[in-house]
């Protein structure tokens, strides 16, 4: 006697997918898949972005710290001018020299410091226009440019005020 029966198994008659099946799954997963992979070279680029832009902002305050340190050496040292460059001796005191920094790989960042004069109105408040000319007040603006495409070129601009205090005292 056999203890071993043997079980058949029916499955009811499938037809494949159609055309239209086929065709609306790829499109759903070339729109699904795509809009991924939108998403995730954006955030690639806004990653890339903000990088750049914290060091043009560290390059821009650096710049005016040098100019600061070079008010500290002496007041008369910040003249006026539409485009200037840094550098720092082997003494470590920083002087003006050129129209312009470079840094980064492939000399991407340029920095240009610019000192302007200031005027102040009647209420010693400053002033973009009009009022007196303070002798003793420079406006600082250090601009860092870089190309972050071929066909965008971006910039920070810091700026600062700096004083003659000492000639205020007497």
């Amino acid at each position: 006697m056999n203890v071993f029966k043997k079980i058949h198994f029916r499955f009811p008659k499938q037809k494949g997918f159609s055309v239209i099946e086929i065709i609306l799954a790829a499109a759903l997963f070339l729109i699904f898949s795509g809009g991924a992979i939108i998403v995730v070279l954006q955030g690639f680029d806004a990653n890339r972005t903000a990088t750049e832009m914290i060091v043009a902002n560290q390059y821009a305050i650096e710049g005016l710290e040098a100019v600061r340190s070079i008010g500290d050496q002496s007041y008369s040292n910040l003249t006026l001018s539409s485009g200037t460059g840094l550098v720092r001796s082997a003494s470590n005191t920083w002087t003006f020299s050129g129209t312009n920094n470079q840094f980064g790989p492939n000399n991407k960042y340029t920095r240009v410091i610019t000192i302007t004069a200031v005027n102040r109105d009647a209420s010693g408040n400053i002033v973009s226009s009009g009022g007196t000319l303070d002798a003793n007040t420079k406006k600082i603006t250090a601009t860092v440019t870089w190309t972050h495409t071929s066909a965008r070129i971006d910039s920070v601009v810091q700026t600062t005020y700096l004083t003659n205090w000492g000639a205020n005292a007497n």
